[in-house]
Order: structure tokens, then sequence, then C-alpha cells
């Protein structure tokens, strides 16, 4: 990967961190497997594939973060190995790194293709793409169930669904508010948070979101059970799990606002 001729990629501190993991994992799996890989057979396979010598102890140093004595940081591969490293990884034999997790980390592309090619019912059928319709922002309100209260308390949801077309994937963002109604009806409001994941539509037509709360980094999960059209408007009837909740699982009604 360049920019230029001699000229180098420069990558940043949130992608290297992702290419060191990347390294670590690959040679966990081969090191553990029945290759037994040292890292010196690491860096010969880099070489095999790329031309560029990369040297194993500074590889082994960088990806265990070892730190040496009188140093403040581990040795790190320098522009021209971490490139041939870049480069191993996106090989197709290799399959370890996609150029868009090089330009956007924080999405799981890997694991979402690789989720939807092993639900793909026919191997030679191309993965089809989420529908453009399903895009756009839902709404929902639910009661939550609490004894010896004066207040009903509701949870009001917005869910934003992002079509992702050339990935295949959907990107979620949802707003959870708590509600208090009392017996005259007028709401109060408290407190309110933002959770964001990613998703996929199965080749059956199901919508499944993989959620994380923020700041907890709890994981959720939603599940399409229907997707209905009435006098023009699109309702999501969705069931989700959430272990930390109580109940887990509840089933909502989600009408479309803006699709």
């Amino acid at each position: 990967m360049s920019n230029g001729k001699n000229k180098m990629v420069v990558y940043t501190d949130q992608q290297r961190e992702l290419i060191r993991a990347r390294v670590k994992e690959y040679y966990e799996f081969q090191h553990n497997g029945p290759v037994k890989a040292t890292w010196g057979g690491i860096c010969d396979q880099i070489f095999d594939e790329t031309h560029v010598y990369v040297r194993p102890e500074i590889v082994r140093q960088w990806v265990k973060q070892f730190v040496q004595k009188r140093r403040k940081r581990p040795l790190s591969p320098n522009a021209e190995e971490l490139e041939a490293i870049v480069s191993f990884l996106m090989h197709p034999d290799i399959n370890m790194l996609l150029p868009q997790e090089l330009e956007d980390p924080e999405t799981p592309y890997r694991f979402l293709r690789s989720f939807l090619e092993f639900l793909r019912i026919n191997s030679n059928a191309s993965v089809s793409e989420p529908p453009r319709a399903l895009g756009g922002l839902y709404e929902a309100r639910y009661r939550v169930d609490e004894t010896d209260k004066i207040e009903e308390k509701w949870i009001k949801i917005n869910l934003a669904l992002e079509i992702d077309s050339q990935n295949h994937i959907i990107r979620a963002t949802e707003t959870w508010e708590t509600q208090f109604r009392g017996a005259d009806e007028n709401s109060t409001f408290g407190d309110s948070r933002r959770n964001e994941g990613w998703g996929i539509v199965t080749p059956e037509g199901n919508l499944f979101l993989l959620m994380k709360t923020e700041p907890y980094h709890h994981n959720y999960y939603y599940l399409t059970i229907a997707r209905i059209r009435r006098s023009a408007v699109q309702w999501l009837i969705i069931w989700r799990y959430y272990a930390m909740r109580s109940p887990p699982t509840v089933i909502l009604p989600l009408k479309a606002l803006m699709n």
C-alpha cells in the first residue's frame, strides 16, 4: 500500500493497533495449530508474499508490547515493514484484514462479511445487499413494570438504520430515553443513552443487529419478527435480547418516522 513511488503510508495509532491485533491473532492461530509457527516463520511468509524482510524480534516485541529496559515503549516495525505486514494480512489466502477496516477501524467488517457468507444458502450466489427501504428512523415506546411506584416508567427508543450497500451491512444508532408519567398524565424525563451497532439482513429477509451500550459496552441483539406496511407507514416488529435488563427479552413495534 503506497500513495506513490517510494512513498509509504502513514498509519494512525488506531490503525497501527488494529494491524498489531491482527498479526497477534494470525500468529496465535498458526503457532497453536499443527504448523507450530514461530515469529521467524511468520516473517518468512511475509517475505515470500511481499519480498520485504521483516525483522522477527521487532515484530515479536511489538505484538507482545514488550518494553525493553530504559525504553518507554516497545520497538515497532518501520514504515516499509509495516506496509509489507499490511499487504500480507490483506492477501486473499491470508484474509486477516480488509481495506475497509483500515478506513473505518470501528466497524467489524470482516466479522459481518464472514457471517453473511456463513448464512448464504447458495454458495454460488452473491451476497445480496440490504433493501434500501429498510433505512431510516424508527421509534417505539414500552412500559417498564415496576412495583410500588406511583409513576409509570416508560422507555422511548429511537433507532436509526443506515444502509451501507457497498459492504452489505447496516449501521445502527439508538437512543433510549426514560419517561415518567404520573396520575396527571404529564411526562417527566430521565436519563438518555446513545448506543451503536451493526447488522445484516439474512437470506430469509430478517434484520439482525448486534448492539453495544455506551459507556458500559454491554451487548444486546435485535432480530425482526415481521415487517409490516400499513397506510404508507412501515413497522418493524422486533425482538430484543439484553441479558443485563429485566426482563431480558422484549418485543417492540418500531414505527418508521423517516425512510
